[in-house]
């Protein structure tokens, strides 16, 4: 279990690049000015999204061999990791290009905001598939018993009156001569 926490760290990353980058460009498609300079990213880009895949990868795997239920990597705590790391990477920006925090409050960094909550619940979401992927098949199918008609012998289930051949109280009335 030592991938755990850091594919859990990764994973985060990966999360708030790629709300990061939903964020400001659905921003950027609306029209939105997005004002701050991001080519500290280009770098974050090469790297972290593929460093993400692998780490969701690794907890997947190290969680379902380990046979538990307990899934650490849900939305809720993705999110809660995630919403802080780009709350701080949005005020360091500000802090170092000298733009005013009120700029917190734009379009581009609001779009980001709520792209963690749908990068979240896409992560949770694919851990669980992996997970029950490697776990075995997500529908399993029981063998249908073979109807009662089928089982055993068809004698047991007829009474005697009503067997073929059998002189009960359906035949034909009995000729006494």
């Amino acid at each position: 279990m030592r991938w755990r926490r850091p594919s859990f760290l990764l994973v985060v990353a990966a999360g708030v690049l790629l709300g990061h980058e939903l964020g400001y460009g659905v921003a950027a498609l609306a029209g939105a000015a997005t004002g701050l300079s991001h080519a500290y990213l280009d770098a974050a880009l090469r790297i972290v999204p593929a460093a993400g895949a692998v780490a969701l990868l690794a907890y997947a795997t190290t969680t379902s061999r380990g046979g538990g239920d307990r899934l650490d990597l849900d939305a809720g705590r993705l999110l809660g990791a995630q919403v802080p790391l780009y709350v701080a990477i949005e005020v360091g920006e500000r802090w170092l290009t000298g733009a005013p925090l009120g700029g917190l409050t734009e379009a581009p960094v609001i779009g980001g905001l709520l792209a963690q909550l749908a990068v979240a619940l896409l992560f949770s979401v694919l851990v669980r598939l992996t997970m029950a992927t490697l776990r075995g098949p997500l529908v399993t199918v029981a063998p249908t018993p073979p109807p009662a008609w089928r089982a055993g012998d068809w004698r047991d289930r007829v009474p005697a009156a009503h067997r073929p051949g059998s002189l009960g109280s359906r035949g034909p009335p009995l000729l006494a001569g």
